[in-house]
């Protein structure tokens, strides 16, 4: 109605609606009927106006200052209430019809929410029933069966990665909480604070256009673990603060110099020193559409999806990968037959001894990570994903989205976190587009003359939890990897060998390529990396068409080496549907009790 047409901006509608108006008043044709309408409405706004003071002194807005000398807000109440009064008192039916209307205006403007500001008493109370509530729930001690998800999700800006921010959506929308974390680098480009401004106003306009409930937070920081540990501290107010953090998989970790992976593995570590649960969303499509869209988020253009960086790393000669000769991770027992010089490899001695003397051995007749049954190389060209764009691979993520997400959400559950790896499937499994999935668990495998009994022990665990599953599968993860696996992992390290040096803290001289592996590496986590392939051949095994793979995230030690580290990260999710791997604090998020 208030459109406006013309070089003056004349709202014609509106004045067609006011002359429809007046002519239905004028063709009523009966003075006293008019005169009880025109009193009833003119009653019902001062009535209106009288509780509008009122409920700007309630809010005790620092911008509501009558001039009236006498003026309490009681007496605007008392005022408010006479005028009622007065109109019920003239006739109960006008009166009931004209509060019926003004409160249709009122719903209708609020429904059809216009680009005003009003400056209205419900927003100044608002505000202040809000930071009461956060005062008096500081005095509120933490309990288990109050536990809901507060999320810090490092998205960068948000609009850039549509597809962690529609998933974390999903199981904090009406829940719990979401924050919105971008960390603002030199190497991001000159910013400034008076960027922040903007970069919010943008940002909240994409989470309205979007339906998205969530927070939007921005540090300037001159590193990105530098920003993460400000969030970390600084994010929230009182019990309103985070309890989980969630970030997007490096996709380009094999690109990255060695500090970056290093922050990569410290703001992990950062996050557990403070209590929190760790997160990390892996698509293999990828989810950052920066370079396909403006800040707000309004405008983007088709992608062209490129291949991981495990696909890059292979180079093909005449149909066959080309490996160079470099000191491989070994299977205890297992890759004799492929090497020329077995007694050379590095590798733990049968006894339990420590290192074998080393050398560089070769690989002989080393097979196509293609030609390897169960563990696909996944090659993305242009057209490869049945979707149009990655947008189009983000909306599946969307609560909005009209396709809903079918078959099973595997929720691997090797160690006992608190109950995080399994509460926060559970709740997608209640949320669109994921409610159409159900749970299935696997858990670890006990001693095998004891199967049967932990499985029963585990199906009775899980319905004390009142988690709804499909089937609880035990899972070996102590039996060592195949050949085939151990050769596809020794392949993906392969360029990040270090032939020359043995000490763990060795990084490139230019600081520009990830920190070399060397052999105290291997051998210090030898047993962790033989369980991350292990897990691989689970995942292929059990996982592969899955809908979703939520599973518990391996916990860096602070001596990690950061390239290994993402080395299992990759070997846990390469060539899998959307992972989450998630740990918990060890705090329970979960009870019997109701």
């Amino acid at each position: 109605m208030a459109r406006g047409y013309g070089k003056s901006g004349e709202p014609r509608l509106a004045y067609l609606l006011t002359f429809a108006i007046a002519c239905g008043i004028i063709a009523i044709a009966d003075l006293n009927t008019i005169t009880f309408l025109v009193s009833n409405f003119f009653i019902g706004t001062y009535a209106v106006i009288n509780y509008a003071c009122f409920d700007a002194s309630l809010s005790e807005s620092p911008g509501f200052r009558p001039g009236f000398r006498f003026y309490n807000k009681w007496l605007s109440l008392f005022g408010a209430l006479i005028c009622v009064a007065c109109m019920f008192m003239m006739s109960w039916q006008g009166a009931l019809a004209t509060m019926a209307i003004i409160v249709f205006l009122y719903m209708y403007v609020r429904h059809k929410a216009p680009d005003v500001n009003w400056g209205s008493s419900i927003q100044a109370r608002a505000f202040k029933s809000t930071v009461q509530s956060a005062l008096k729930l500081i005095n509120v001690q933490e309990h288990v069966k109050n536990f809901r998800p507060q999320v810090l999700v490092l998205t960068g800006l948000p609009s850039s990665r549509p597809a962690l921010v529609y998933f974390v959506h999903t199981f904090t929308k009406n829940l719990g909480m979401m924050i919105c974390g971008h960390i603002l680098t030199p190497d991001q480009g000159e910013f400034s604070l008076s960027s922040i401004g903007p970069l919010q106003k943008q940002t909240y306009a994409w989470f309205n256009q979007k339906h998205v409930k969530s927070f939007y937070s921005t540090v300037l920081a001159d590193s990105f673990r530098q920003g993460v540990r400000s969030m970390l501290q600084t994010v929230g107010i009182g019990k309103m603060r985070p309890n989980m953090v969630v970030m997007g998989f490096t996709q380009n970790w094999m690109e990255r110099s060695a500090g970056r992976n290093l922050e990569f593995i410290e703001s992990i570590n950062d996050a557990f020193d403070m209590n929190m649960g760790v997160g990390i969303l892996r698509v293999q499509e990828g989810m950052d559409v920066s370079h396909l869209t403006d800040v707000t988020g309004s405008t983007f253009d088709l992608p062209s999806l490129v291949a991981s960086p495990v696909d890059k790393m292979f180079s093909k000669t005449n149909g066959h990968e080309s490996v160079s000769p470099s000191v491989l991770l070994p299977r205890r027992g297992s890759l004799q037959p492929v090497l020329e010089h077995p007694a050379s490899a590095v590798s733990l001695s049968p006894n339990g001894g420590g290192l074998s003397p080393s050398a560089v051995p070769l690989l002989r007749n080393c097979r196509s990570t293609l030609d390897v049954p169960g563990l696909e190389h996944r090659e993305s060209t242009q057209g490869a994903s049945q979707y149009a764009s990655k947008l189009d691979l983000a909306d599946r993520f969307s609560a909005q989205s009209k396709q809903k997400m079918v078959g099973e959400i595997h929720v691997w559950w090797l160690y006992d976190d608190g109950g995080l790896t399994l509460l926060i499937p559970h709740i997608l499994s209640k949320k669109p587009p994921w409610n159409g999935c159900k749970l299935k668990i696997f858990y670890l495998q006990g001693k095998p003359h004891l199967l049967d009994e932990a499985q029963r022990n585990m199906i009775a665990l899980l319905s004390k939890f009142r988690i709804d599953f499909s089937d609880a599968v035990a899972v070996n993860t102590s039996k060592p990897p195949s050949n085939e696996s151990v050769i596809w992992f020794n392949q993906m390290i392969d360029q990040f060998r270090d032939r020359e040096n043995s000490d763990a803290t060795a990084a490139p001289s230019d600081g520009t390529l990830p920190t070399p592996i060397t052999n105290d590496d291997l051998q210090a986590m030898f047993e962790k990396t033989q369980r991350q392939i292990r897990v691989r051949e689970l995942l292929k095994e059990h996982s592969s068409n899955a809908s979703l793979v939520v599973m518990t995230l391996p916990v860096p030690k602070m001596n990690c080496n950061p390239t290994l580290y993402h080395a299992w990260l990759e070997t846990l999710t390469a060539g899998m549907p959307p992972i989450l791997l998630l740990r918990g604090n060890q705090q329970s998020v979960m009870t019997f009790y109701s």
